[in-house]
């Protein structure tokens, strides 16, 4: 779990909302649901990391949520976190 907070905490820092914009598919279960990195971010180790996780059983990554599509406007820079500016 350590490497995924790292690897999502790299990916999806932000100083600006104009940075962020990649949707990291299947990271929840609600559409808007899914965590957001920066736009210019490569999330194949991100993605790398899950696999090997599950591979080996583990599923205590944090990849569940609440099942619904809130409406949003864009992308947000939160406490420099990329994120879904929910309306």
């Amino acid at each position: 779990m350590q490497a995924f907070n790292a690897e999502l905490s790299h990916i999806g820092y932000c100083t600006d909302a104009a940075q962020c914009g990649l949707v990291l598919k299947r990271t929840s279960c609600g559409c808007t649901r899914d965590r957001v990195a920066r736009s210019d971010a490569d999330a194949a180790k991100f993605y790398d990391i899950i696999a090997k996780a599950k591979a080996k059983g583990c599923n205590n990554l944090p990849l569940n949520s609440i099942c619904d599509c809130p409406a949003a406007d864009g992308f947000a820079c939160v406490d420099q976190r990329c994120s879904w500016n929910y309306q």
